[in-house]
């Protein structure tokens, strides 16, 4: 037996946020007030992480093929800019967030990991950033094809 349900939903755009140059975004990531990425509801419900922190403010990361942005939600204020393009003249092929070890956790801590943006370049360099500081932790270059990786 099957059962349908129709939900109506109703969109509207609060904020429009618009990127002076014309570089295609990568993708998009929303981080809440300690930097962690927010979880989909589904992983909530079955507690396989936590809630996240509810306080203000919130992050978008915005990842374009040029540069990646931190933007303070709800009002919209830039906080951080790494122009990629400038610091190793590639473009963005690929971005993700990750998870990241902290190797001395104290015993007991919260949590012993911390989130990080992983990008990989047309030229397959590698790069890792803090979250939400933006401040480059890695780089590894390693020249490859990348269209042998699509």
């Amino acid at each position: 037996m099957c059962v349908c349900v129709c939900v109506c939903v109703c969109v509207c755009v609060g904020k429009d946020y618009a990127l002076v140059h014309a570089a295609p975004i990568v993708c998009v990531f929303v981080l809440d007030y300690d930097g962690i990425p927010i979880p989909g509801p589904y992983e909530i419900e079955s507690k396989v992480v936590s809630p996240p922190n509810i306080r203000s403010p919130h992050y978008a990361v915005i990842c374009t093929s040029e540069q990646v942005k931190i933007v303070s939600l709800p009002s919209m204020k830039q906080k951080r800019k790494e122009k990629i393009s400038d610091r190793i003249h590639e473009r963005v092929f690929k971005a993700w967030i990750v998870r990241v070890k902290v190797p001395a956790a104290p015993v007991g801590a919260a949590r012993d990991w911390n989130p990080a943006l992983a990008v990989l370049t047309t030229s397959g360099t590698f790069l890792a950033y803090s979250l939400p500081g933006l401040r480059l932790c890695f780089q590894k270059n390693e020249m490859i094809d990348m269209n042998d990786h699509k």
